[in-house]
């Protein structure tokens, strides 16, 4: 929970957009999109599922050209160890310096990305 927690306090000030999921077949996945108070977007794609990946086409508005990806990894639900933020784990005394993943590019503020099994990715 402390994982989950540390990421989502990554997504950022500002107020809920909608999102859209449509899936086609049965998979346990969430979208959340955060409108940041400095003009940009940030989207948290989680995926439950411990054995199917989704790919997700996100719209993140036109003057978008870039997304930096933060994943959150664990070997499965039940865990309590095992968990990696940004590919590193968090410290004991909270200490944590992310290894940051390439921009992955928008055209037109679109772009489509895989969702691992038992993943959460914010995209920035």
């Amino acid at each position: 929970m402390f994982y989950g927690m540390t990421m989502f306090a990554q997504l950022a000030q500002g107020h809920a957009v909608p999102t859209i999921v449509t899936l086609g077949q049965s998979v346990n996945f969430t979208a959340y999109g955060v409108a940041r108070t400095d003009g940009g977007v940030n989207v948290l794609l989680i995926n439950k599922d411990p054995s199917v990946s989704v790919i997700a086409n996100i719209d993140a508005g036109s003057s978008v050209n870039a997304m930096v990806p933060l994943a959150l990894t664990g070997p499965e639900l039940s865990s309590t160890t095992g968990f990696l933020l940004g590919n590193t784990a968090i410290g004991s005394n909270g200490a944590w310096s992310p290894q940051r993943a390439n921009a992955l590019p928008a055209a037109k503020g679109l772009l489509t990305v895989t969702v691992a099994p038992l993943t959460a990715l914010l995209l920035q």
